[in-house]
Parts: structure tokens; C-alpha cells; sequence
């Protein structure tokens, strides 16, 4: 995997191309590792963050920012049931698949 010091190195390089000479294979090209500048950025500002959705960890961290984290009263009382139902929403538990009945025979 490329690091992001590799992938500025690339955008460097690319940036060496005259501006009259880059044609459509080099804008083709420039966006592989723009793109993956943005995902290594993005992953180097929220650790736990990857290109999936988020853990339980970052809901309740959500949570408990946007409320200021109450030491009581209902909204502390209802983030554990919040953090599950979110949780549930956005990373579902796999369901047991139905056992497979093969067709019966009506010969």
C-alpha cells in the first residue's frame, strides 16, 4: 500500500508535465492518486475511520459531543439505547441465512 509521502511523490511528478502537454491519459492518470491522497488523508485524520461506516466507538463519541456528554439525567439514560439503535441502522448484524429445501419432486 502506498503511504501518502509515496503518493505526493507521484502528484510531484505528474506536476513536472508541462501544462500544454497533459492531455486526457494524464488527467486519467492524476486522478488515481488524487484520490488516494484523499483516502490516506482521510484515514490519518479519523483513525478509526475507514472508507465503511463507522463503529460503535465514533457513534457514541457523536453522541456524547453533541449532547456534552451529561453525567445524568434522560440523555444519559438514552445514549446506550441510541448508540444501539444507530449502530444497528448503519452496521446491521448478519441474519442467518434460511436453510436451503430443495424443491420436492411432483413426478
Amino acid at each position: 500500500m502506498a503511504t501518502l509521502a509515496e503518493v505526493e511523490e507521484a502528484l510531484q511528478h505528474t506536476a513536472a508535465v508541462p501544462v500544454d502537454q497533459r492531455g486526457d491519459a494524464w488527467h486519467a492518470y492524476v486522478d488515481g492518486p488524487l484520490t488516494k491522497r484523499d483516502i490516506l488523508t482521510l484515514e490519518q485524520t479519523f483513525p478509526s475511520r475507514s472508507l465503511h461506516m463507522p463503529t460503535r466507538d465514533d457513534i457514541e463519541r457523536a453522541i456524547l459531543g453533541v449532547t456534552g456528554a451529561p453525567d445524568t439525567g434522560l440523555l444519559h439514560d438514552a445514549t446506550p439505547a441510541l448508540v444501539d439503535a444507530i449502530d444497528e441502522l448503519i452496521n446491521p448484524k448478519p441474519t442467518e441465512a434460511a436453510a436451503y429445501k430443495p424443491a420436492k419432486e411432483t413426478r
